[in-house]
């Protein structure tokens, strides 16, 4: 299970956990709530993880933080507005 490419390729997200629906939704929606992705057996995208880190030292990121591009777009967006 690639987060990574659900993530790229995906427009709807079905979670299951012991053969039950734990979640629904588009893929905002779903990496939206990093929780429930834990409680499938899931991680979020590696991606993310540099997402996180950045926000943490207190870069103002907002987007879809969970893939390569969508991280892209948010940095260039903060260097635009800090320039």
């Amino acid at each position: 299970h690639s987060m990574e490419d659900m993530a790229k390729y995906c427009d709807n997200i079905v979670l299951l956990k012991d053969a039950h629906v734990l979640k629904t939704g588009t893929v905002d929606e779903i990496f939206e709530t990093p929780d429930i992705l834990e409680e499938a057996g899931l991680s979020m995208p590696a991606v993310f993880s540099v997402a996180r880190a950045l926000l943490r030292r207190g870069v103002p990121l907002s987007g879809k933080l969970y893939t390569v591009e969508g991280l892209k777009e948010a940095i260039l967006r903060v260097k635009r507005e800090t320039n």
